[in-house]
């Protein structure tokens, strides 16, 4: 055993001591010898290294009972009366202090930093050694007034590259040497050594959190998961696994994958084994059996490492449900698709059927008017006149429903369309109408687009028209069509007017077909809108009617699907010398 003694000179220094006795023949101890052997410092530190690694080999021991034993180490070593590792979190000093009795590690409750010797390691370090603070300043420090230590020896902590905290050992009285070069090194070494123990601990500690959570994210999955090897036994599957195919664990860990699938599954999966490349992730159907013989689809989704001997994660997504709902969406599809080729050829039909017995009438009452003399009776008149205007509207109806039914169905081609000399034989074709409604129609520089020429046009003049049908009673008609850009940097055009305006909620009723917001005011059906939004979704565009702020008409923003330019102005309908009016 070693322990301190003092030479002749009243020197300090370390001695090996050994006992031997003396016995008489009936085995009573005579007498004890004592003999010491004055050791030196290095064999000190030699032993003390060894007691360190010893340490670090006892792997059977916890994280507390491995700090216990390196700081008795370190008291050891140093003849410290105590000694302590202190963690520091945020600015509070945690203690663990082990006494200089050596049987047990004391928390002490967290306080701040100041109060505490990291304030001292972190001030003067990063390895301290004062054999006499009497003799320094630090005597008025508060981590010293919180523990008068006499004599103090301390190193920084570091746990990878993260600051954790100190060890320190101290004594109650002060040393009659300074620390020696050796036990600064020791102290040093002893902080790296414990810093490295609980970075072990820590990395284990995390391990265990992660593995703990991997475990229970995978037993409480939705969805059925398994761990496979190599060979394509089961290793370990979760509740859902479990309970859609009605087993228990241990009737199926160690099986081999392919008992729980339908014949034609077992063939796939020989076709693509699950570890195929050195990294996969694959994806197969494949066909369940429950233990009832129930059969059940799925998908496996399989990660494999092959070029590690590691197990394969399986993820099957239950797909009946989903393959049900497909069945029936493409039930409906088709119902859809038949539908609208009986419709289809119904409006043909219609159409043509309809128009002869509309001619007929139109025919048959021109000649019933030629034929009725001036005087005739005025109520026969009148209902000729009724019967004559009805056929008319009927067979427009019928061109227009007919116009309708075509536009919904047809492709458009994809050329570059000029909308400025577009739209201007449109308003060209209503010169009439423009100078009989006394209106104004203002077209700015519009941009070049993609589509196709004369169904657009005929979005335009439908827009055009809607304005001059709509115009208020109260001031003459003014209808402009410009360009801009949105704050999303998409092309729009703009219809513009300042009729009688939408009535408020009506902005989506409008584009729908036989829709007549305004029915006193024309004789038109309601079908011009309509073919508006037909053709401009048709081309992949939307077409939106919004009230004027000013409640003083309508606006018909087209949004397309053209870019606009980076140089372009934000409103090009007022760009100087573009504008044309008719």
């Amino acid at each position: 055993m070693d322990f301190p003694v003092t030479d002749g000179h009243g020197r300090n220094c370390w001695a090996q001591w050994g006992l031997k006795g003396r016995f008489d023949s009936l085995g009573e101890l005579i007498d004890v010898v004592a003999i010491g052997r004055v050791i030196s410092e290095e064999l000190r530190y030699r032993n003390a290294l060894e007691d360190l690694m010893r340490i670090s080999n006892d792997v059977g021991k916890s994280q507390e009972e491995r700090a216990r034993m390196i700081l008795a180490v370190g008291v050891k070593y140093f003849d410290a009366d105590l000694a302590g590792i202190t963690r520091l979190e945020g600015d509070q000093a945690n203690p663990l202090v082990l006494n200089f009795h050596l049987d047990h590690l004391r928390e002490r409750h967290a306080f701040p930093r100041e109060r505490s010797y990291v304030d001292l390691v972190l001030r003067a370090g990063p390895v301290v050694a004062i054999h006499d603070i009497r003799e320094t300043e630090y005597v008025t420090y508060p981590f010293y007034e919180n523990l008068p230590l006499q004599s103090v020896i301390a190193s920084e902590i570091y746990v990878g590259d993260r600051f954790y905290g100190i060890i320190n050992f101290g004594t109650l009285k002060p040393r009659k040497a300074p620390f020696s070069d050796k036990q600064i090194q020791f102290c040093r070494l002893i902080a790296r050594w414990l810093g490295y123990t609980l970075e072990q601990h820590f990395f284990y500690v995390g391990l265990q959190v992660s593995a703990e959570r991997y475990h229970r994210i995978f037993q409480r999955a939705p969805t059925m998961m398994a761990v496979v090897d190599k060979q394509g036994h089961l290793l370990d599957v979760n509740a859902t696994w479990l309970d859609r195919l009605g087993y228990s664990l241990s009737e199926v860990t160690g099986r081999d994958l392919a008992d729980f699938f339908t014949p034609q599954s077992r063939e796939a999966l020989k076709a693509e084994p699950l570890d195929r490349q050195p990294l996969t992730i694959a994806t197969q159907n494949l066909d369940f059996v429950t233990r009832d013989g129930v059969i059940f689809a799925t998908q496996l989704s399989s990660l494999a490492v092959s070029a590690e001997d590691l197990p394969v994660l399986c993820v099957w997504v239950d797909m009946s449900e989903r393959n049900r709902l497909r069945e029936e969406m493409n039930a409906a599809n088709r119902a859809i698709m038949r539908a609208n080729e009986d419709l289809k050829r119904f409006n043909t039909v219609a159409a043509h059927d309809l128009q002869e017995p509309l001619r007929k009438i139109r025919l048959y009452g021109d000649q019933l008017d030629k034929h009725l003399p001036e005087n005739s009776d005025p109520e026969a008149r009148h209902a000729l006149e009724v019967v004559t205007r009805a056929a008319e509207r009927l067979s427009r109806l019928v061109r227009d429903l007919l116009a309708f039914s075509r536009e919904s169905e047809r492709g458009y081609a994809n050329d570059p369309v000029d909308l400025e000399p577009l739209i201007g034989e449109a308003v060209g074709d209503m010169a009439l109408l423009i100078r009989e409604t006394g209106a104004t129609v203002t077209i700015g520089a519009l941009p070049q687009v993609t589509g196709d020429a004369v169904p657009l046009q005929r979005v335009f003049h439908n827009l055009i028209l809607n304005a001059l049908k709509y115009r208020h009673p109260d001031r003459s008609p003014k209808v402009e069509v410009l360009a801009r850009v949105s704050a999303q940097g998409a092309r729009e055009i703009v219809v513009r007017d300042n009729g009688i305006g939408l009535p408020e909620g009506s902005e989506e009723e409008v584009f729908e077909p036989f829709v007549r917001l305004h029915a006193a005011r024309t004789t038109g059906i309601g079908i011009g809108l309509a073919l508006v939004r037909s053709i401009v979704e048709g081309h992949g565009w939307t077409v939106t009617a919004h009230r004027r702020e000013d409640h003083q008409g309508t606006e018909f923003i087209i949004r397309t699907n053209t870019p606009a330019a980076p140089a372009t102005n934000a409103d090009e309908a007022t760009a100087p010398g573009k504008d044309r009016t008719s």
